[in-house]
């Protein structure tokens, strides 16, 4: 008899052992954590800006007539093209001629930049002080605007092979679009732009400067 409960001895500790490892298990995975969530919230309205960090073109800027700004409507010619983007007309303007050699002007490439400042998207436009008809004195003159990424990627609707013309665009605001999102970051918040004018052969001989009128504001 007492070889038989000897027997049964280990059987018993180690079922006992088996109990207390399972409740163990069971009471770690019952009892609570301790963890919650909770939110924080913050509106804030960025800022919507830009400066113009090249704020000039020139195009009577010449590779071919040193010291002569003027030129002229070439002979028989309603008008003439003069652009800004050299690269347009292969180095030279449509109709536009040099005042002395009577060749065709070949204009310096020439560019104004627009920087997006603040800590938003902005959509650019542009406009006109004052309509070309007005401006040069009799019909049949123009404006367009060609604008460009500067920086990479740094406006979702690259336009470097549109020109949009601006010569009606007289409001407050203008309403040309240059760029619909100018993203704001250091290395991607820079544009440049391109003109272009059509210049009517009846315009007085004159210096003639225009005023652009160029609006940042906050996308949608």
């Amino acid at each position: 008899m007492n070889e038989v409960s000897k027997s049964k001895k280990p059987f018993f500790i180690a079922a006992l052992l088996i109990i207390s490892v399972l409740v163990t298990l069971m009471y770690f995975n019952l009892s609570p954590t301790g963890l919650a969530t909770g939110t924080a919230t913050v509106d804030i309205a960025g800022t919507a800006s830009i400066t113009m960090a090249d704020s000039t073109i020139n195009l009577s800027l010449t590779n071919d007539t040193e010291g002569d700004a003027f030129a002229y409507v070439a002979v028989n010619a309603t008008s003439a093209i003069v652009s800004s983007y050299q690269a347009a007309y292969r180095g030279s303007n449509e109709n536009w001629v040099n005042r002395t050699g009577g060749e065709a002007r070949n204009i310096t490439e020439d560019s104004m930049s627009v920087e997006n400042d603040g800590s938003t998207t902005v959509n650019v436009t542009v406009g006109t002080a004052i309509e070309p008809s007005v401006f040069f004195g009799v019909a049949g003159g123009d404006f367009w605007i060609l604008a460009a990424n500067s920086e990479a990627s740094s406006c979702n609707n690259n336009l470097s092979d549109s020109w949009k013309q601006y010569g009606n665009n007289t409001s407050a605001n203008g309403n040309t679009s240059a760029c619909s999102a100018l993203q704001s970051g250091n290395d991607n918040d820079l544009i440049i732009f391109y003109i272009k004018w059509q210049i009517p052969v009846a315009a007085a001989a004159s210096s003639y400067s225009s005023t652009l009128v160029i609006t940042g504001s906050a996308s949608n």
